[in-house]
């Protein structure tokens, strides 16, 4: 669980810091399409915010080893990311490699949190 939430708090914080400084080309590489206009310039700023307030939760929640909040709440999260990305594939034609890798890894991600949960579920059984 902690190797979990510490590679997700460092991937996340990096993402997120990524999408406040330098927003314009992050977008236009993760999701092939430019970021235009002070409406885009204003989402990416808040989604940046987020995205580095959910590496802050997993940074603190790892060295609590038997909260598994943390985790049941990345499930939703590791869900949710590539079902936008496939959302917008199929509606707005997002294209490139990098946007296939994210959702390629938050579904990585969202099994790994499963199986954690799953094997903390398992113990208490």
């Amino acid at each position: 669980m902690k190797s979990f939430l510490s590679l997700t708090a460092i991937l996340e914080g990096l993402t997120g810091f990524g999408l406040i400084a330098v927003p314009v080309p992050l977008v236009s590489l993760l999701i092939g399409v430019p970021l235009t206009g002070a409406g885009g310039m204003m989402a990416a700023y808040i989604a940046g915010a987020a995205i580095i307030t959910v590496a802050f939760c997993c940074w603190l929640s790892k060295k609590n080893a038997t909260d598994f909040a943390a985790v049941k709440a990345m499930v939703v999260y590791n869900i949710a990311v590539p079902a936008i990305l496939l959302y917008g594939v199929i509606n707005y034609r997002l294209t490139g490699i990098p946007l296939w890798f994210v959702v390629f890894i938050h579904i990585v991600f969202a099994i790994w949190a499963l199986i954690i949960i799953s094997k903390k579920q398992v113990g208490e059984a």
